[in-house]
């Protein structure tokens, strides 16, 4: 039961998204996966893709705040050091609170890392998450 992240290896084995995946936007460098209603699953380089998966988003309150769970696996035998970001939005698509911050971790050969974040505010009800290679600040 992968969903997204079987729609994500389909179209990494076609190279673009197709009416086999639907779900799936592959634009220049990345690659969207619109398979869950409540989020947008990244994954911020071509060259990722076949490697790691982003899957299994979930959602719940906590008292009056949204929490969301994504699980990140790693399919190959190589360690990526990556980093990861929640953007929040609420019911009507719109930004919530800005952008959130990168998060560096490091995904070792075949393991799925769960990362949890709480929305900033109640408003915050859905979710783009990101992972890619990290980038180096100016």
């Amino acid at each position: 039961m992968l969903g997204g992240a079987a729609a994500v290896l389909l179209a990494s084995q076609l190279g673009c998204a197709s009416a086999s995946a639907p779900h799936v936007q592959d634009t220049s460098n990345v690659v969207v996966d619109h398979t869950y209603p409540r989020a947008k699953l990244v994954l911020g380089s071509k060259d990722l893709l076949g490697k790691v998966v982003i899957i299994d988003p979930k959602f719940r309150k906590t008292g009056s705040l949204t929490e969301a769970s994504v699980s990140v696996q790693n399919l190959s035998q190589n360690t990526y050091n990556l980093e990861y970001r929640f953007e929040w939005e609420d019911d009507d698509g719109f930004e919530v609170d800005g952008g959130g911050i990168w998060t560096r971790f490091s995904l070792t050969p075949n393991l799925i890392k769960k990362i949890r974040a709480t929305g900033p505010s109640p408003q915050a009800t859905r979710i783009t998450f990101t992972v890619r290679y990290p980038h180096t600040s100016s």
